[in-house]
């Protein structure tokens, strides 16, 4: 863990005529590892897409909703740790 790398990268979600960004984070070896996370994550989003609409590459449907790969970025040490206190505060104030 000590050569990891830090990476944040947002997932779009469009839904109707409704578009979301939702951000995460990842620690990886390197920006290869770090974009296998990513479309894993994005893959299994809402659980297993509709095999059946999925022809468009980097496109996941799940039952009418579309999920694709948004940027993903290296960032400090610092910045990834930021954005992970900043989550968790704002999880704790919603509860």
């Amino acid at each position: 863990m000590d050569n990891d790398k830090y990476f944040l990268g947002i997932i779009e979600e469009t839904n109707g005529d409704c578009e979301y960004s939702f951000h995460t984070s990842y620690t990886a070896r390197d920006m290869k590892e770090a974009e296998a996370l990513h479309l894993i994550m994005v893959s299994s989003f809402y659980g297993e897409p509709d095999a059946e609409e999925n022809s468009e590459e980097g496109v996941y449907h799940f039952n009418g909703v579309e999920v694709y790969e948004g940027n993903l970025w290296e960032v400090s040490k610092i910045t990834y740790n930021e954005f992970k206190n900043q989550r968790k505060e704002g999880n704790e104030e919603s509860n």
